[in-house]
């Protein structure tokens, strides 16, 4: 019985976006391509028996591994900081002339004060409470 409760939250620990990344992922593309290519070449259908069973192994494993995972979380922490962004520009160009001169004034302000951190510390990154200002 606790086999059974083990292997159903393993499965339901599996999750689906992972695998719908590494579908997308270009080696999985090229992988499948050079299968294809194999299976057209040789005018044979067991290349593509074997390509279904490496995609199989390939969707088991790839979405499984931390690395993996840590690379699309950093995928898209990146895609939702590059949206942020974006839309903070978008807001910004609504704003009147005057507002977007105060804007881009405090941006450099906060630029010239990250930089004399930098010099004055010797550090090489920005402690929490200065990073976390462009956010507000």
């Amino acid at each position: 019985m606790a086999d059974i409760a083990k292997y159903q939250q393993g499965i339901s620990k599996f999750n689906s976006s992972y695998a719908k990344e590494a579908i997308k992922e270009p080696v999985n593309f090229w992988g499948l391509a050079g299968f294809a290519v194999a299976a057209a070449y040789t005018q044979s259908w067991i290349p593509l028996l074997i390509a279904l069973i490496f995609e199989i192994a390939y969707l088991f494993i790839v979405p499984n591994l931390p690395a993996y995972r840590q690379l699309v979380n950093r995928r898209e922490k990146e895609r939702l900081f590059a949206l942020n962004k974006a839309n903070r520009e978008r807001l910004i160009k609504t704003f009147t002339p005057r507002e977007r001169e105060a804007v881009e004034y405090l941006k450099w302000q906060k630029d010239k004060i990250q930089e004399n951190y930098f010099k004055f510390t010797g550090s090489r990154e920005l402690p929490n409470n200065l990073t976390s200002l462009h956010q507000r």
